[in-house]
C-alpha cells in the first residue's frame, strides 16, 4: 500500500475535537445558567432562615449533578483521547477502511456526548418547570424519559464502537484488542438496552434501587474486563 492510498486523518482529528470542546464548553454554561436560575428561585422563596439549609439539601439533584456530570464526562473524553497516539508531524494516514470506520465511531461518541449533556441539561429544566407548577408529575415521568433516553444513545455508541481499528502488528495483538473492543459494545448495548426497558416498564418504588444495583455491576464488570483485558495483552500466547 503506497502514501497516495493512505487517507490523512489528522484534520479530521483535528476538527473532531474543535467541535467536542465548543461542545462541552456550550452544554457546561447552560447547565450552570440552569443551576443559578434553579437555586436563586428557591432561595428567593426560602423565606425563614432556618428553612435555607433544608432547600440546598434538596437542590443538590438539580444544581449539582447536572453540571458535575458534563464535568465528569468531559474527563473521562480527555482521558480517553489522550491514549491516541501524537505523531510529532500531526499526521495519522490511515488506509480506507479504517479511515470510515474511525470517523463511524468517532461521529457516533459525538452523538452520545451531546445527547448525553441534552439529557442531563433537560432534566434540569423539566425539575425547573416542575417546581413552577407547569409540569405536574414530572418527578415520575422526567425519570423515565431520562433512562429511556440514556439508554438508546448506550444502544447507539455500543453498536457503534467495535468498529474502532485496531493496530496490526503482531506485537501489538490485534486478536486480543478486537475480542475485548466486541465485548465492550455488547456490553455498552446490553446497559443501554435495561436501561430503557427499566425506564418503560419497572415500577416506580423498584425503579432507582434497580438503577443503583444496574451501575453497581456495570462498574465491576468493567473494571473485570479492563483487568483481563491488560492480562491478555501481557500474555505471551496472545495473538
Amino acid at each position: 500500500m503506497t502514501d497516495t492510498t493512505l487517507v490523512e486523518m489528522g484534520p479530521f482529528f483535528e476538527r473532531h475535537d474543535r467541535k467536542t470542546l465548543r461542545t462541552y464548553v456550550a452544554m457546561l454554561s447552560i447547565s450552570l445558567i440552569l443551576s443559578a436560575v434553579i437555586f436563586a428561585r428557591a432561595m428567593g422563596e426560602a423565606g425563614a432562615p432556618e428553612t435555607t439549609g433544608a432547600i440546598v439539601a434538596e437542590l443538590w439533584m438539580p444544581v449539582g449533578q447536572g453540571p458535575l456530570t458534563i464535568v465528569a464526562l468531559w474527563i473521562a473524553s480527555w482521558a480517553y483521547g489522550r491514549t491516541r497516539p501524537s505523531p510529532p508531524d500531526g499526521r495519522f494516514p490511515m488506509n480506507p477502511d479504517d479511515a470510515r470506520n474511525v470517523e463511524r465511531v468517532a461521529n457516533a461518541g459525538a452523538v452520545f456526548v451531546t445527547g448525553f449533556c441534552v439529557v442531563v441539561i433537560a432534566g434540569q429544566a423539566v425539575w425547573l418547570l416542575w417546581s413552577m407548577g407547569l409540569l405536574p408529575h414530572a418527578e415520575t415521568w422526567g425519570f423515565r424519559a431520562t433512562l429511556v433516553a440514556i439508554g438508546a444513545l448506550c444502544v447507539h455508541f455500543g453498536n457503534v464502537s467495535p468498529r474502532l481499528p485496531t493496530p496490526r502488528a503482531p506485537e501489538a495483538k490485534p486478536g486480543v484488542r478486537m475480542k475485548y473492543n466486541r465485548l465492550g459494545g455488547w456490553m455498552t448495548v446490553i446497559l443501554g438496552l435495561l436501561l430503557a426497558l427499566g425506564g418503560l416498564f419497572l415500577p416506580l418504588p423498584a425503579l432507582a434501587p434497580a438503577i443503583g444495583v444496574l451501575s453497581l455491576a456495570v462498574l465491576v464488570a468493567f473494571a473485570a474486563i479492563t483487568i483481563m483485558y491488560c492480562v491478555a495483552l501481557r500474555s505471551p500466547r496472545a495473538q
